[in-house]
């Protein structure tokens, strides 16, 4: 890649390119932790499992309901906050209180 900035520029750009992202998160991935933040790669992997219809895995996205913000449905949510330490992440529960939401 280009460094870790200029990593994370790219995944900017990636975030909202779905034709882009795949590639992106597939360099993100080779490049390992010294260039791509593992986070940022956690948010892309969930945000393209979103957008292919399957459940994310880091609980990273949140959704609008009826009473609030929610997580959208996570892949074996029991074992999310070991995924999210993995990835730097806080655990879910936390995540959700930060950002206001109501529960996963």
């Amino acid at each position: 890649m280009v460094g870790a900035s200029g990593v994370r520029a790219v995944w900017l750009i990636a975030r909202g390119d779905s034709g882009l992202a795949p590639t992106v998160l597939h360099r993100m991935m080779e490049a390992g932790p010294d260039e791509s933040l593992p986070a940022d790669v956690a948010v892309l992997e969930d945000a393209l499992r979103l957008r292919a219809g399957r459940k994310q895995l880091y609980g990273t996205q949140l959704m609008a309901s009826t009473s609030g913000l929610i997580a959208a449905p996570i892949e074996d949510s029991a074992h999310v906050d070991l995924r999210r330490g993995a990835a730097w992440l806080p655990p879910l529960d936390q995540a959700l209180c930060a950002a206001g939401a109501l529960s996963r």
